[in-house]
């Protein structure tokens, strides 16, 4: 990571999705060191950058989420100003550009200056999305950055915090969208029909993942076995590691494996999870949903502050940037000591 940052990989952009931001955000997350050379080019170009908007691929939330990583609090601070006073009405519900996004940066936001305005911005961008949502709002490709998969995410994190069981109807419905998308409906077999061939953010991996996490809440057989459709055919198609595909197959079957016992469910703290198809979970303590505000909290000393001891993990050089930060979050939660926190998810 560093020979990529050192060695003037990188370009001009300063983008969360696959630019400077994300990949320095990315290393903080995990507790590497962040070169202070790079950290200091991130802060000028995200000064002399042009933004459209607070979108967390390409806007202002992503740079400060990023900058706050590296420890430039007072720069991160500006841009979430910006992106606060961006009108929520005039952004859609996507991940890349949108409610969705802007809110799942939020909740990843470290340090927090005021826990309490935190969460009420955050059932703000709630409202605001189910709001946009039961308008008949129209997405053309599945996935968590540009699909319905991305909104379901979030308001799953928002169902995590208020325990407003009408979200779930929300969730219900946008997971719907992006299995029609796919061509999947229940008992047709698994999705080939415009199966895209991303990773985690735009592709089967990830949606599979929002579909294990919904199942936890929603009764519906068919959640579940949709999950599992997406998973096995992540793994009939990922047929090299270092491909967007590949790292994003590992992480989804990693991650549903971890995650298969579930966490109390706000709403049904007695619900018991089903367990994957296939899947052999591991013993894991739930994290209860009172544990997001220590997070929140305590998100500064988690960036700045990494593990005496982590894997030393080698990565040709001619891996593309875009590929370096999931390469990176896979790793870590592969081969973290102690369980690891998702990014995004939990």
């Amino acid at each position: 990571m560093a020979a990529l940052v050192d060695g003037g990989t990188l370009d001009a952009r300063v983008r969360f999705a696959d630019g400077a931001a994300g990949l320095f955000w990315s290393l903080a997350y995990v507790g590497a060191e962040v070169p202070a050379l790079g950290a200091d080019r991130l802060v000028q170009r995200a000064s002399a950058a042009s933004m459209a908007g607070p979108g967390l691929a390409a806007g202002y939330s992503g740079v400060a989420l990023a900058l706050d990583g590296v420890g430039h609090h007072d720069e991160a601070d500006q841009f979430w100003h910006d992106a606060e006073v961006f009108p929520l009405d005039r952004l859609g519900v996507t991940v890349a550009d949108g409610l969705a996004g802007v809110g799942l940066a939020l909740l990843e936001r470290a340090p927090v200056r005021d826990a309490e305005e935190l969460f009420a911005r955050l059932d703000t961008i709630a409202e605001a999305l189910v709001a946009q949502l039961v308008s008949g709002h129209r997405l053309i490709r599945p996935g968590i950055l540009f699909g319905y998969s991305g909104p379901a995410l979030y308001l799953l994190h928002a169902y995590g915090l208020t325990g407003d069981a009408s979200l779930l109807r929300a969730v219900e419905h946008c997971l719907r969208h992006d299995l029609d998308l796919l061509g999947w409906s229940p008992g047709a077999g698994r999705p080939l029909r415009h199966a895209p061939t991303g990773g985690v953010a735009t592709g089967l991996p990830g949606i599979a993942m929002v579909l294990h996490e919904a199942a936890r809440h929603l009764d519906a057989s068919w959640i579940a076995a949709a999950r599992d459709d997406l998973l096995a055919t992540c793994q009939d198609h990922a047929a090299h590691p270092l491909t967007r595909r590949g790292v994003g197959t590992v992480l989804a079957v990693e991650y549903v494996r971890r995650t298969a016992q579930g966490r109390p469910d706000p709403a049904r703290p007695e619900t018991p999870t089903e367990v994957p198809r296939a899947v052999t979970p591991r013993p894991r303590h739930p994290r209860p949903v009172e544990a997001r505000l220590r997070h929140l909290r305590a998100g500064a000393a988690r960036l700045r502050h990494p593990r005496e001891a982590r894997p030393r993990i080698r990565t040709p050089q001619h891996i593309a940037v875009s590929l370096a930060a999931p390469v990176l979050h896979t790793a870590h939660y592969l081969h973290a000591e102690q369980e690891p926190r998702m990014a995004f998810f939990w």
